[in-house]
């Protein structure tokens, strides 16, 4: 078996993935790393998320993530305060706008999901979930 080969696949699903979320989130104005930031920040509630924690949960670099909030707080779905626990950090904490719009944003998740595997049959898609999770423990 080529490893190569499953390396390059992977690469080419991620950037199809890429290209239909952004086809899919074009009425939102979020690029699919925004939209990714904005899931986490809703799936950890109430949390007092740092920038180090995105960071680290997407293995992202500093500068990266840096940009991504900036452009984020410019467009008004997050805003940063300061941490309770450490007033020399920040905490990010998304906008009561954002708030509002937490059904359109999972709808557009369940689209591009569906967009990247509609033509897999459920026991296709239990499986690729099944591997891909194997996969992502060994990195």
């Amino acid at each position: 078996m080529n490893h190569e080969r499953i390396v390059i696949l992977i690469k080419k699903l991620a950037l199809e993935s890429d290209k239909q979320a952004l086809a899919i989130l074009a009425p939102a104005e979020l690029t699919p790393s925004q939209f990714k930031i904005i899931k986490f920040l809703f799936w950890q509630g109430d949390t007092h998320i740092r920038q180090v924690d995105i960071e680290k949960h997407f293995s992202m670099t500093n500068p990266t993530v840096t940009g991504l909030l900036k452009n984020l707080e410019e467009k008004g779905w997050i805003r940063r305060e300061v941490n309770p626990k450490d007033s020399r950090s920040k905490i990010i904490c998304l906008t009561d706008a954002a708030l509002t719009r937490k059904e359109e944003l999972y709808t557009y998740g369940e689209q591009i999901e569906e967009a990247l595997i509609h033509d897999l049959t459920e026991e296709e898609r239990e499986m690729l979930e099944k591997l891909l999770k194997k996969l992502v423990k060994q990195v």
